[in-house]
């Protein structure tokens, strides 16, 4: 997702996008890829059986490895086109997502609809009744 990434500069920015493309992904424009997860749920509803639901859901999760803006601007993304995010937060993402982006805790847990922590063994999404 172009927006998924960013640097100081745009031309390093461009080169990060480049690469990207060429070596290990495809990178698309945002609206891409909302339209793609929104159809992804429509399938799923209608082959579940729940035609209908308003309810759509999807567990980020952010670790410690580089890269934490992908799931910041994944969480940013799936709120605006209205999807429940359930967030899973290591120490060390915690770390890496105030480093890299800037952001407080607060203001990520802010950013998600619910947050779980990574060490609860008894959250939510962690039953195989919980639905995405």
């Amino acid at each position: 997702m172009r927006s998924g990434i960013g640097d100081r500069a745009e031309p390093a920015h461009e080169q990060s996008l480049f690469d990207l493309n060429a070596k290990y992904s495809d990178v698309v424009p945002e609206d891409d890829v909302l339209n793609y997860l929104l159809l992804c749920a429509r399938h799923r509803e209608r082959d579940n059986g729940r035609e209908g639901s308003d309810v759509k859901r999807i567990v980020v999760g952010i670790t410690g490895a580089t890269g934490a803006i992908f799931g910041v601007r994944l969480i940013e993304a799936l709120r605006a086109a209205e999807v429940e995010t359930h967030l899973v937060l290591s120490k060390w993402g915690q770390q890496t997502v105030e480093h890299e982006t800037g952001l407080t805790l607060a203001e990520l847990r802010d950013r998600a609809s619910v947050v779980h922590g990574g060490a609860n063994m008894a959250a939510t999404i962690s039953s195989g009744s919980f639905r995405t």
